[in-house]
């Protein structure tokens, strides 16, 4: 039963949350290829600056901050607690853990994946398909494909692209 083409659905949520940012990616690629939208969720208690950008399909939990210019790409994942300062740019298909915290100027590359209570200094790069894992400090920036970890967060793996 497709339940667009009977008018049935106004959009959807891609629920995807597990950390699979690949199958998350494809799911909202596919929904937007069929031309059904994909919505997205600011939680009441989140914070959004007047300035701040927010693509289609992210989903914005509670006590997020979205600071001034900062910039959050489609399908996006905030949960509780993160914060994203001034002049952030988050990458499409990025999650962000609870408690995470970038201060101003840190780019986050696409499919990136911190973990929870992480922190990055400003004026890092997070790369594409990075893992900083949880309550890990980037103090330098991190490549893509690679995960780091620890205070200051080091190096443990870089994964094939």
């Amino acid at each position: 039963m497709d339940l667009w083409a009977q008018g049935a659905l106004d959009g959807v949520y891609v629920g995807i949350g597990d950390g699979n940012l690949a199958a998350r990616q494809r799911l909202y690629e596919r929904m937007q290829a069929a031309g059904i939208p994909v919505e997205g969720y600011v939680h009441p208690t989140a914070i959004l600056s007047a300035s701040a950008r927010v693509g289609a399909g992210t989903i914005i939990l509670p006590r997020v901050v979205v600071g001034p210019n900062a910039r959050v790409g489609q399908n996006v994942i905030l949960f509780t607690g993160a914060i994203v300062e001034h002049d952030c740019v988050v990458g499409d298909h990025a999650y962000l853990s609870p408690g995470v915290v970038l201060a101003g100027m840190v780019t986050v590359g696409q499919r990136a994946f911190l973990g929870a209570n992480s922190t990055a200094l400003p004026f890092r790069n997070i790369g594409d398909r990075a893992i900083v894992g949880a309550g890990a400090v980037v103090i330098r920036d991190v490549a893509a494909d690679e995960t780091v970890v620890g205070v200051p967060a080091a190096p443990v793996r870089r994964r094939p692209p």
